[in-house]
């Protein structure tokens, strides 16, 4: 009896913390959030938030060649004493054809208090623009954060977007 009574109140109390968290992840959401797959990083399983211009509502976002766009990304860093954010993007096909896409700024601390304090919100913003010699069709954004070295991520999110001719949209 004691063994049963004392795994209720771990599923209770697993329950209400399970709850919390998916309260709080909805509360600080304020829609147009896009889902993504982490990818890794030193801060990689910290809840992200991440948006992109012209995605307020589709799951999988729409991207049309040519057209700049804002990439959005929030999350609590765990490191300490960041003294630079640098990113890199790479947009993939599902084929496997790939391109690295210039994003600017170069470095998000043009804009963040820099060095970054652990336990920090960070808000970064970055422009891109959608490559017009690439082709249509599904595929996949990934986007890494990071201070000296690609190869030493902060946190690294990788989401799926349909890429359109000018003329389709």
């Amino acid at each position: 009896m004691k063994i049963i009574l004392e795994s209720l109140e771990g599923l209770v109390i697993l329950f209400f913390l399970s709850t919390y968290a998916c309260r709080e992840i909805l509360l600080n959401s304020d829609g147009g959030d896009i889902p993504y797959d982490d990818c890794g990083g030193l801060d990689g399983n910290q809840v992200a938030v991440v948006k992109l211009t012209g995605c307020e509502t589709d799951e999988i976002c729409e991207i049309i060649m040519g057209k700049s766009l804002t990439l959005t990304i929030n999350w609590k860093t765990i490191q300490n004493g960041i003294k630079a954010l640098r990113s890199s993007l790479v947009l993939s096909l599902c084929n496997g054809f790939s391109m690295n896409v210039a994003i600017k700024p170069d470095n998000a601390c043009d804009y963040l208090k820099c060095p970054i304090a652990k336990n920090s919100e960070i808000a970064y913003t970055g422009t891109f623009t959608v490559p017009e010699k690439f082709l249509p069709g599904s595929g996949r954004i990934m986007w890494h954060g990071f201070e000296k070295s690609e190869t030493d991520s902060l946190l690294c999110v990788d989401f799926r977007v349909n890429i359109l001719a000018p003329t389709e949209k």
